[in-house]
């Protein structure tokens, strides 16, 4: 089993709307937010929901076919994920830290991006040293246990 039968966004598409689905559902419980930007976060959910109901409806398929495989491959997409996020967002903090206003959130944002950058260095160097192991065992323990 692996992560190359699949393009990146049919392998995260169905557990990234369930996140996004339960952060939407959390923000209606926030009472300082105001009801017309809720309606927004909504449309926004529902807008993107439908146009890529196709990859979230194939993830749910093979989720209910052979979810032990499926949750592996949700676990070989977080990498590639956090890799993309942090693609995402270096340049886009650079820029806000430029023309932030407050030196401490800059502080903070800086500290907070060169952390998870470190822990993403940290992890693909435990995966590339143990490459082998990680894969044995995602794709052979782990699929057994999950189908105990």
């Amino acid at each position: 089993m692996s992560s190359a039968n699949f393009s990146f966004l049919e392998q995260i598409a169905l557990p990234m709307f369930v996140f996004w689905g339960i952060g939407l559902v959390l923000s209606f419980f926030r009472s300082s937010i105001e009801l017309i930007w809720k309606a927004f976060f909504l449309l926004i959910y529902f807008f993107y929901f439908s146009l890529f109901y196709g990859e979230i409806s194939q993830g749910y398929q093979r989720l209910v076919n052979n979810y032990p495989y499926e949750i592996v491959n949700y676990i070989y997409g977080l990498g590639k994920t956090y890799f993309y996020t942090l693609l995402l967002l270096w340049p886009l903090v650079l820029i806000r830290i430029y023309y932030s206003a407050s030196e401490i959130l800059s502080y903070a944002i800086i500290k907070a991006l060169v952390l998870a950058t470190l822990v993403y260095w940290a992890g693909f160097a435990i995966w590339l040293v143990f490459y082998k192991q990680i894969t044995y065992f995602l794709e052979t323990r782990l699929v057994e246990l999950l189908r105990l």
